[in-house]
């Protein structure tokens, strides 16, 4: 039955010749068929769950499970082709409790788990999105492997190192990110420090991101290789730096020739 531990194998025992021990196997029969009966049982709660007749063709799931009294890591070899999973309110510990076996997955839904650890993700080749949103995660070091990732929603977790937000660097495809009721969401500099990190985003916390977040508190852009707003400021200033200004020296250049003519015009005007 699902949520019930898996069982162990029972070694191969020699026969004895005495009642005890044909009571015994036969109690060892009865389980057997106990557990294939609840495997079958098994089954046929996920197709009713999953819509369908053949769990292989099921693509979206949503159930309960609790893995600190049972294993499901079984589960991703009988539904081989599963697109979602909803996994909401469960019991999980990190993500490797899932197994290997969801290797079509695209979106994975695990808030209010009561995750500690993102450990794992490595089973998931194809997530492109994951909600985790109020967890106990701090260190996203472990999504680094997901290539295809676009959307990570983390909100009310336990990040506070930036450092661990670099670690998403090489997650190109990450558009959307979530970190709000974090305690790095409290910094004053966080929304730079993120899009900075993270030059792909474009939304943070459901904002779109902006030229202001790639720009300091000096004023200087960040030209990070995935933004658009840094791309288009990094190549006007590298115009003004080839001609040996800046864009703000460019800026006042242009002013003061406008205002040497307007001088000029007014001069003649006097002498006529």
């Amino acid at each position: 039955m699902l949520l019930r531990e898996n069982p162990q194998p029972i070694p191969a025992r020699q026969p004895r010749p005495s009642s005890a021990n044909a009571a015994r196997e036969e109690e060892q029969q009865q389980a057997w068929e106990l557990l294939a009966q609840e495997a079958m049982d098994e089954d046929a709660y996920l197709k009713e769950l999953a819509g369908v007749d053949d769990l292989a063709c099921a693509s979206s799931l949503q159930v309960v499970v609790n893995t600190s009294t049972s294993t499901v890591s079984h589960l991703g070899s009988k539904l081989p082709n599963l697109y979602e999973l909803s996994l909401n309110n469960s019991v999980l510990d990190c993500l490797r409790d899932l197994g290997t076996g969801f290797t079509q997955l695209r979106v994975l839904w695990v808030s209010r788990c009561g995750l500690t650890s993102l450990d794992g993700a490595s089973g998931f080749p194809a997530l492109r999105e994951l909600y985790a949103a109020f967890n106990d995660v701090a260190d996203l070091q472990a999504l680094d492997v997901c290539a295809e990732l676009e959307v990570l929603d983390l909100e009310g977790n336990c990040v506070t190192d930036p450092g661990t937000v670099s670690s998403l660097a090489p997650l190109t495809n990450l558009l959307a990110l979530t970190l709000a009721g974090n305690p790095i969401s409290q910094s004053p500099s966080y929304r730079h420090q993120i899009c900075t990190s993270l030059p792909s985003l474009t939304t943070l916390d459901d904002v779109e991101v902006s030229t202001a977040d790639h720009v300091n508190e000096q004023g200087c852009a960040n030209e990070g290789p995935g933004s658009k707003q840094g791309a288009a400021y990094a190549a006007g200033g590298s115009a003004g730096m080839e001609g040996g200004i800046n864009p703000g020296q460019q800026k006042h250049r242009t002013g003061g020739g406008s205002l040497q003519r307007q001088q000029q015009q007014q001069q003649q005007q006097e002498g006529n």
